[in-house]
């Protein structure tokens, strides 16, 4: 059974006219919810399931209204410019600035999932500041946080805690797949022994570099 879908959210000022209305499955509709369209379909692209048809989204007459694809992803095409008139650099912009925006709520939507882990948010920041420097743009998209902190929802608070203190005093230099690693090998039990702080397994430093603090990168959180 087909559901009736609004290409741009209801929440996102979109209309209920019939031109912002599409037949899409339920699983479709659930799954895109507040979703701005293109990064709806940009997260399923390569879909281990349910892939994008790219060709079949790109020739639909309602759709290629609202988004193309270029450069292997797809865009909006209804985001105007100051003037009205949108160069490719003032589109490119909207687009990055519309993702941050999208990542950044859901991100904070996470955050709760992991508030048992004391002073988590520093822990987070350390974490990821590490992470940027295996970047050679010295950037981290919030997405790769929010897809990655998404995973870490499934182990222990403790296996978390302790994955993210050994990555960041141990294995710098390593990229954020290293971390899941740790965790998908650790029971709690271990992690809670490997973090007493007699054996002095992890001699984790609780406050960030101050060089970290200074240089004001914006996680998200």
């Amino acid at each position: 059974m087909l559901h009736t879908d609004h290409i741009i959210p209801l929440q996102n000022s979109g209309s209920i006219g019939d031109e912002n209305l599409i037949k899409s499955c339920k699983s479709c509709n659930s799954s895109k919810n507040d979703k701005p369209l293109h990064v709806y379909l940009n997260d399923h692209i390569n879909h281990p399931i349910n892939p994008i048809n790219i060709e079949l989204i790109t020739n639909n007459e309602k759709l290629s209204k609202f988004v193309r694809f270029k450069n292997g992803a797809f865009q909006p095409v209804t985001v105007m410019s100051r003037d009205g008139h949108a160069t490719e650099e003032e589109r490119e912009e909207d687009i990055e600035r519309d993702k941050d925006k999208y990542y950044k709520s859901k991100i904070m939507d996470l955050l709760p999932d992991f508030s048992s882990i004391k002073n988590f948010n520093e822990l987070n920041k350390r974490y990821w500041d590490v992470i940027r420097e295996t970047r050679k743009t010295g950037k981290i998209a919030k997405s790769v946080i929010y897809n990655n902190m998404k995973k870490w929802k499934k182990y222990d608070r403790l296996v978390v805690e302790y994955a993210l203190r050994a990555h960041v005093e141990l294995h710098a230099g390593k990229k954020e797949e290293y971390t899941i690693g740790i965790m998908r090998n650790t029971s709690a039990d271990e992690a809670k022994e490997r973090m007493n702080y007699k054996n002095n397994t992890i001699p984790f430093k609780p406050k960030r570099p101050k060089e970290a603090e200074d240089d004001g990168y914006n996680y998200g959180f």
